[in-house]
């Protein structure tokens, strides 16, 4: 069963919140998460490194925000699905992910 498991890496700043995250897919079977960053240029180490299946991603972040990531990620081709993680009501958040490659949001 473990070589069907999900590989998820979780990028949020916010790390009480992305620890909590992370503790509750890793009880899940179906997930195995091989690494996680508080901003987006952790982030582009984390799943350069690691090459997860999936990126959670947050969009509002210090040093790199959540779209420029994903605009990063889609330039360097890293094959890797992408679903923002926000609170945001912001429709230009919203639109700026998937314009910038996301999958979902």
């Amino acid at each position: 069963m473990s070589q069907n498991r999900l590989r998820l890496v979780v990028v949020d700043d916010h790390a009480l919140f992305r620890r909590g995250l992370v503790g509750l897919l890793s009880d899940m079977p179906e997930f195995t998460v091989v690494g996680e960053a508080g901003d987006g240029l952790q982030a582009l180490e984390v799943i350069s490194t690691q090459n997860p299946d999936l990126v959670l991603l947050d969009v509002n972040m210090p040093k790199m925000d959540g779209v420029e990531t994903v605009r990063e990620l889609r330039a360097r081709k890293i094959p890797v699905h992408i679903l923002m993680l926000t609170i945001s009501q912001n429709d230009d958040d919203l639109m700026g992910a998937i314009r910038a490659g996301a999958d979902g949001y």
